[in-house]
């Protein structure tokens, strides 16, 4: 217990725009490496980062397509 993290690894919703598909994509990680990791290889820019509060202000249609933890 000594070493035990008191605070959970922190989540955000990432979002990144595909140059190529004119689309916005959305994945929930720790970091925006993590969440890169999840992006198909079309080339896509960073947009936007949220706390994971936001799902409750998001809409249903622009929610993360992976709602889990990015490992």
């Amino acid at each position: 217990m000594v070493n035990a993290n008191p605070c959970p690894r922190p989540e955000f919703i990432w979002r990144f725009y595909s140059c190529t598909k004119h689309t916005y994509i959305s994945v929930m990680a720790a970091t925006e490496a993590e969440a890169r990791s999840f992006l198909p290889t079309d080339p896509c820019i960073f947009a936007a980062r949220f706390k994971p509060d936001a799902l409750d202000v998001l809409t249903y249609w622009n929610r993360p397509m992976n709602c889990v933890e990015v490992h």
